[in-house]
Parts: C-alpha cells; sequence; structure tokens
C-alpha cells in the first residue's frame, strides 16, 4: 500500500483460513473499490508474485499458543 510505517492497508482477515492475508491478492475490490473490473485480475496475479515469504508484511506480530482453561475444581 506505499505505507512506511504501520500494517499494510490491504491486510484482511481471511476466516476460511483463520489467518491474514494480501486483499490486493484475494479480492482487490476490497482495498480499491473503485477499481476496474478488467484490472482486478492482473493486479491479483502481481500481488501474488511480488509477496515473498517472510517479505510481504511488515507485522511484527508473534503469534503465541495460549494455556489451556483452568477448569473450576
Amino acid at each position: 500500500s506505499g505505507r512506511r510505517h504501520g500494517a499494510c492497508d490491504a491486510l484482511r482477515w481471511q476466516a476460511d483460513t483463520q489467518r491474514y492475508g494480501c486483499g490486493v491478492a484475494s479480492d482487490p475490490a476490497t482495498v480499491w473499490p473503485r477499481l476496474p473490473l478488467a484490472l482486478h485480475s492482473p493486479l491479483m496475479r502481481l500481488a501474488k508474485r511480488w509477496i515473498a515469504a517472510g517479505a510481504g508484511c511488515d507485522s511484527d506480530l508473534v503469534a503465541e499458543v495460549a494455556a489451556p482453561a483452568s477448569r473450576p475444581g
């Protein structure tokens, strides 16, 4: 999205895979609603090509496994 700081504007929660992903790579209309339909497919292909594992997002979020909830005794 061209941002230098903070989360990318295109970052979207994908409920089906339970993870965040690039909105441009999955549905460009959610990022740029006025984008002509003819540009959706080429833009999705480009976004998927530009995103590299470990380099596609500037998030510094670290996931941790939650401890099981304790049961009342």
